[in-house]
């Protein structure tokens, strides 16, 4: 009975070695992974720009995307519709300041990935966990997913309620009356390709 369960204590722990060997990580970088950020007001006009990854990484198994973590550096924020370089960074460094991302503060924004599963309709649902500012709330998103050989080719859409996360533009009542201008949900374009 002893060298049963020794037996069996043995087999178990191969099995989870095995897997855990068959588990790969992928590294996603500023130079592989981008993200596109889109802000509108409710008369339909707003901005577009860029927000670069600072690090991050997927956990990778039988081409399937096990779980994940993508860092953003928010002091890197771009924005790509104004072309007069004063009023360009004027937005930016609106967007930086305690107004909107408190960047000063809180220089990244986190996703952390926990599951990724076929969705119903078309392609996968990711879910996980969104941190911006401090502040975290679980989100999903669709995404196209494609992994072969070891490399991921995806992106998604996610949309974020901006509110949830304390980006308001509401320090004073003429900020609050300009924040009532801007929708609440802010989309983020994620494009990856780790070949």
């Amino acid at each position: 009975m002893k060298k049963f369960i020794i037996s069996f204590i043995c087999f178990v722990g191969f099995l989870f070695v095995t897997n855990a060997q068959t588990a790969t990580s992928v590294a996603l970088t500023s130079q592989n992974t981008s993200v596109q950020w889109i802000a509108k007001k409710i008369t339909s006009e707003g901005h577009v720009g860029n927000i670069s990854v600072q690090s991050g990484s997927l956990l990778i198994e039988k081409n399937s995307i096990l779980s994940g973590e993508v860092v953003i550096d928010m002091n890197s924020i771009t924005c790509t519709d104004i072309s007069d370089a004063e009023k360009n960074q004027y937005l930016i460094e609106h967007l930086k300041n305690e107004d909107f991302f408190n960047v000063a503060q809180h220089p990244t924004a986190i996703l952390k990935i926990n599951s990724v599963k076929p969705s119903k309709k078309k392609g996968f649902i990711v879910s996980g966990i969104l941190t911006i500012k401090g502040i975290s709330q679980q989100i999903s998103f669709p995404a196209g997913i494609v992994i072969k050989n070891g490399i991921v080719i995806a992106s998604g859409v996610l949309t974020f309620d901006r509110t949830k996360f304390d980006v308001t533009y509401g320090s004073t009542l003429i900020g609050a009356a300009k924040d009532k201008a801007i929708k609440n949900d802010v989309v983020l374009k994620i494009t990856l390709n780790t070949k």
